[in-house]
């Protein structure tokens, strides 16, 4: 609900989630378009975005912002649990919610820039 709370009328956000997160999201809220499917997930087809946040140990935050702002994603979706190299305040990644288990982020410079 964080991602689409203030979300315009008819008007869809794109989010990279972690893979456990990639099979529900959808069926929760449609207006949510995800950077990378259950494709990528089920049978390891290429996605930048999830090459950078999925398959390292440690998330390099910079190149994943790259990816991300390339694939012009809105919001992040990241585990507590996943090692970041660094801040993702330092990259610009906004935390706006958090949960027991996720921190959920906003494009600072996408949202200046719209």
């Amino acid at each position: 609900q964080v991602i689409t709370r203030d979300l315009e009328e008819g008007k869809r956000v794109r989010a990279a989630v972690p893979d456990d997160l990639v099979h529900f999201i959808r069926q929760y809220d449609t207006d949510v378009i995800l950077a990378y499917g259950r494709d990528i997930v089920a049978y390891g087809y290429y996605n930048e975005v999830h090459e950078k946040m999925e398959l390292p140990e440690t998330i390099d935050m910079e190149a994943l912002a790259l990816a991300l702002r390339e694939a012009e994603v809105d919001f992040l979706v990241l585990r507590k649990d996943k090692p970041v190299d660094r801040d993702p305040g330092e990259a610009a990644w906004q935390c706006v919610e958090e949960t027991e288990d996720y921190r959920i982020y906003t494009d600072a410079q996408r949202k200046e820039g719209a």
